[in-house]
């Protein structure tokens, strides 16, 4: 019980708390800054997927580029709950 006690207390310093609190603080950013480049990627990908029909190229490049468009789209999804989990975790430090 003793050792437990003394990881409590290590883990309660003022440090760990602020080492933590900077590690929340830069995911928020990280995660800001890649919703930001992923969104731009989807954007573009749907864009190509757009002029693909307008050129009207074959059906299989057109699947391509609305494959590659999705998955933009579920990349974007998970960076975004990525983002939405690192706000959390900086608002439940915060409170």
């Amino acid at each position: 019980m003793a050792l437990s006690t003394r990881i409590l207390n290590i883990l309660n310093m003022p440090q760990v708390s602020m080492s933590y609190a900077r590690e929340v603080a830069w995911a928020v950013d990280y995660w800001k800054r890649e919703y930001a480049k992923v969104t731009a990627q989807s954007k573009t990908a749907w864009e190509q997927y757009n002029e693909a029909i307008d050129k009207e190229l074959p059906r299989a490049e057109i699947n391509e580029y609305y494959f590659i468009a999705k998955l933009f789209d579920e990349l974007k999804r998970d960076t975004w709950h990525q983002l939405d989990d690192a706000k959390a975790r900086y608002l439940e430090l915060q409170n």
